[in-house]
């Protein structure tokens, strides 16, 4: 089985965020993955941590998994990692109380599928959460720390750098993230992506 589970939440407008989920979507199925979603206001960090659980406990060795994930994260000194839609930033200090995902947090959840598995952040400060490597997990982040995620433009519809490539990739008769990895390739619009983990087909 092919699964991937697409997290998009921007905070913006709802027809954005559903615009980058229709190319995601469309991209993923049309490579073979079976796709959830969560998307606006469906995304609260409760609801990500409920699927990723529930997929940890269903899904086989033998399958191959795709975490996507489009939205804002936290970036400082202190505290990094994930936003979500019920993230209350004047609770940022206080432990549990402002609904967001620490990177540890998140790849402790992601140890648990113990599947080949890919990760991809299309997120302002992505590479801080490609923190530890881990076995059968590819990595793949856009490098932005001044803003956030510069969007390509195609057919005049802003789409985020990975969604941009995963068209690319469903697009292709090989079915593979060699796109990702050339060098010259790396980055796009002055936004660099970072590939972590062993290179894998999608």
């Amino acid at each position: 089985m092919r699964l991937a589970f697409i997290v998009i939440n921007h905070n913006a407008s709802v027809s954005y965020d559903l615009s980058i989920l229709n190319t995601v979507k469309k991209s993923l199925q049309k490579l073979g993955y079976k796709t959830l979603c969560l998307v606006n206001t469906e995304a609260t960090k409760l609801a990500v941590l409920s699927r990723l659980k529930s997929i940890s406990k269903t899904i086989k060795k033998s399958d191959r998994f795709i975490f996507y994930f489009s939205g804002h994260t936290i970036w400082s000194p202190w505290k990094k990692g994930l936003n979500f839609f019920d993230f209350k930033p004047y609770h940022i200090f206080y432990d549990g109380k402002s609904n967001w995902m620490s990177n540890d947090e998140l790849m402790d959840i992601v140890k648990s599928i113990l599947c080949k598995k890919i990760l991809l952040f299309d997120t302002c400060c992505g590479p801080l959460i490609g923190i530890n490597k881990q076995k059968n997990t590819q990595i793949v982040t856009v490098s932005n720390k001044f803003g956030r995620t510069i969007s390509l433009l195609e057919k005049k519809e802003p789409i985020p750098i990975i969604a941009y490539y995963l068209k690319k990739i469903a697009s292709s008769p090989k079915n593979k993230l060699k796109d990702l990895w050339n060098p010259q390739n790396h980055i796009v619009n002055g936004i660099r992506m970072t590939i972590t983990g062993k290179k894998m087909i999608i």
